[in-house]
């Protein structure tokens, strides 16, 4: 992301943990659909889930060790931020697509849905 010129806001540096030891966690409370990134990143805090890219990255290179039930959601590891040259804040996460996982980042300022799931240790 450097080379695309942003800069690391803030960055989880903790060593990857095998998919074994990883379950999905909803940012969401009963009855709602979506939440805000700032309201996301709080309940990331108060639940202690907070992996980041390097995780992401190892979910990326180990996938066939991902459970299949996971596809229905896109991962989401907020551990890491990142600043574009807009000033925008993005986190990273993983989805589901043609028979692979890939790794994105999704801007932090924009609402967070029921699809979504914390990667978080067990």
């Amino acid at each position: 992301m450097r080379e695309e010129g942003w800069e690391l806001v803030e960055s989880i540096d903790e060593e990857p943990a095998p998919v074994s030891r990883l379950e999905l966690v909803s940012f969401l409370r009963r009855g709602e659909s979506y939440v805000s990134g700032e309201t996301m990143r709080e309940r990331v805090r108060e639940e202690g889930a907070s992996l980041g890219q390097r995780q992401a990255e190892y979910l990326r290179v180990h996938q066939e060790e991902i459970p299949s039930e996971w596809r229905e959601f896109y991962l989401v590891l907020p551990g890491t931020v990142w600043r574009d040259r807009d000033g925008d804040l993005y986190v990273p996460y993983l989805y589901w697509h043609g028979g692979r996982w890939y790794m994105l980042f999704h801007r932090l300022e924009r609402d967070w849905y029921s699809n979504g799931r914390l990667v978080s240790r067990k």
